[in-house]
């Protein structure tokens, strides 16, 4: 997300990932999360990315990692090494 944007992701399983960009004043929605909405996740920007982990679906606890590219508008799953930590929310 360049510097003069901002990224909203989540809240609760009926809000849109949106971006707002302060110099147009404007709200624009972000391509859905695959594979379901989610709430209680956790993310970080590195780069020109946007990483999520863990939160909740409708189905229970997540533990998987997804990327959005903010230069492409896609979202993609990250396939991880190693044992993965359990499934969370909330943390």
């Amino acid at each position: 997300i360049p510097s003069t944007e901002l990224a909203l992701i989540g809240g609760n399983y009926s809000v849109p990932a949106l971006k707002y960009s302060v110099i147009h004043n404007e709200w624009k929605p972000l391509p859905s999360i695959p594979p379901l909405p989610r709430h209680s996740h956790r993310g970080i920007s590195y780069e020109s990315s946007i990483y999520l982990f863990g939160g909740s679906t409708w189905n229970g606890y997540l533990s998987e990692v997804i990327k959005f590219e903010t230069e492409l508008d896609t979202w993609s799953a990250i396939e991880t090494q190693g044992r993965s930590p359990l499934a969370v929310s909330s943390h």
